[in-house]
């Protein structure tokens, strides 16, 4: 009996019903952030008077210094991040990587170091020479942040800005200008 009772069902065979009437339509998603997803470029235009002394010039110990906030720079990206950061002193002239060590021609030489620091929230950067003397840089800084990307495992060259620039795709990665 359950045999003749299951055979009906699947012996019946008919032409297609009518479409049903439509759904309704869902909730709209939240929108993304356009470009590339989890990389982005912060061009802060420096001057001069942006920096801070940090003891008497000519003595042991003096620097210049200066910090940026950059929200973006999370505790993630921070412990397993990459941020990148260049420096030029015009448009038109190429991207430097930081840190950058200047040996100048002058007499007596001496040697200049612009360096940086990042954590969650900040970069910090510090000009310094064995001189006892320090630049205050003027011009953009470029600061590269991006989250959960296998770089260190790459043959890219960092002090290449265009292949850099090309490898994390930044143009299309999301950009912002601020001021220190």
């Amino acid at each position: 009996m359950l045999a003749l009772f299951a055979s009906f069902f699947a012996s019946c065979v008919g032409p297609r019903g009518p479409e049903g009437i439509p759904g309704r339509d869902g909730r709209d998603g939240q929108d993304g952030r356009d470009g590339n997803y989890n990389v982005l470029s912060i061009r802060y235009e420096v001057y001069a008077s942006d920096w801070l002394a940090s003891g008497t010039e000519g003595v042991p110990g003096y620097y210049l210094e200066l910090e940026f906030d950059v929200p973006e720079i999370t505790n993630d990206v921070a412990e397993d991040g990459v941020v990148l950061v260049y420096y030029r002193a015009q448009a038109g002239d190429p991207w430097i990587l930081l840190p950058y060590t200047f040996i100048s021609s002058d007499e007596p030489p001496f040697t200049e170091v612009l360096d940086f620091i990042y954590g969650p929230g900040f970069v910090n950067f510090k000009s310094q020479a064995d001189d006892y003397g320090a630049t205050p840089y003027e011009g953009t800084f470029r600061v590269i942040v991006a989250d959960a990307i296998p770089i260190g495992k790459t043959a890219i060259n960092y002090h290449d800005f265009e292949e850099v620039s090309a490898f994390l795709d930044l143009e299309n990665a999301q950009e912002f200008y601020r001021r220190p």
